[in-house]
């Protein structure tokens, strides 16, 4: 483009808008005219995808890193329902809520539902003590 100005003053680069490709992920973008294509970040919407087809939120010229959607997740060990970012690992997340497990004296356990079941109910409960008749409280499965 021409400089505006005259011959004795000297131009700048020349800032005039263009439109140019980038060659990186072939985008059209506005640039000035003195600036090399190949040196331009981007400022497009990323057009890539996680692996559940969530697009990527940030900018093309920055790395997508972790997809942050929330979304409904099913726990295979507990199979409760949480709602997870998508790059969460739900074989590896630990499920806060109570365990489902129910002892043969049909008392629930008490731990949560990453933390290992006792083989046998240990909830705390009163019980008549056979030689002296006093209750007493105990582990449930304790037989006094």
């Amino acid at each position: 483009h021409d400089c505006p100005l005259k011959c004795w003053k000297g131009c700048e680069p020349c800032s005039f808008p263009v439109t140019r490709e980038i060659p990186r992920c072939g985008h059209k973008q506005e640039m000035k005219c003195y600036q090399k294509p190949e040196e331009v970040l981007c400022q497009q919407p990323c057009s890539k995808s996680c692996p559940n087809d969530h697009p990527c939120e940030k900018l093309c010229w920055q790395a997508c890193g972790n997809c942050e959607v929330e979304m409904s997740k099913l726990l295979p060990k507990c199979k409760h329902i949480k709602k997870l970012r998508c790059h969460v690992n739900v074989d590896v997340y630990k499920c806060e809520k109570k365990c489902r497990k129910i002892y043969d004296c049909r008392h629930p356990c008490q731990k949560k539902c990453f933390e290992e079941c006792d083989s046998i109910c240990k909830l705390p409960v009163e019980k008549i003590l056979p030689n002296c008749g006093h209750i007493d409280t105990v582990p449930c499965s304790t037989y006094p």
